[in-house]
């Protein structure tokens, strides 16, 4: 279980990452505007950040903060740092996620529809998750009814939430984990 669940929670981050920042090129067309995405977080006392624009100006973009609600799944956040030197890919996935509210990750309700990971690009054994253990909350605090291509791309498409509690480590053991994100909504 633990090996189907780390494999998918390196796989899946740089598929959705990537999917979404390929998303945003020349041939396909976005709505006028933008707006500042960010996130931050701390884990046992070490801060990380990100903040950037939507639409990215190029394919290479450093980092992402970005919300997706599948059409009958859980709804999604994908944040990254990944051109920034940290390397960091968070992915937040729970059924609850689809409008304000909050959300409890724990080891008991991991599943592929519940789970919130942060992958270390650096160093698999730098990974944490709900499947490891710990007990995290999160709230999501502004959600808009629409998404980008609905509302075009302004602040009144933006995800806002925190979170903040324990998570396992891959490598055993919890950390507190606390943080904030400004998700643009893309669908």
């Amino acid at each position: 279980m633990k090996n189907r669940f780390l494999k998918i929670n390196i796989i899946f981050p740089l598929i959705m990452i990537s999917s979404l920042f390929l998303g945003c090129n020349p041939n396909n067309p976005q709505p006028n505007g933008t707006a500042t995405i960010k996130w931050n977080m701390t884990i046992d006392g070490i801060n990380y950040s990100w903040q950037g624009t939507y639409p990215e100006s190029s394919t290479s973009a450093s980092g992402g903060s970005q919300y997706i609600l599948q059409s009958g799944g859980p709804g999604q956040i994908i944040l990254s740092n990944s051109g920034t030197g940290q390397g960091l890919s968070i992915t937040i996935s729970h059924s609850n996620m689809s409008g304000v509210g909050s959300s409890v990750f724990n080891q008991a309700n991991s599943s592929t529809n519940s789970f919130f990971s942060i992958m270390d690009g650096t160093n698999v054994m730098n990974s944490y998750s709900n499947e490891y253990g710990g007990s995290l909350n999160l709230n999501i605090t502004t959600f808009p009814i629409n998404t980008v291509q609905e509302n075009g791309i302004s602040n009144s498409a933006l995800v806002k939430g925190n979170f903040s509690g324990t998570l396992g480590k891959a490598s055993g053991g919890t950390s507190t984990v606390s943080g904030s994100f400004e998700s643009i909504r893309i669908q």
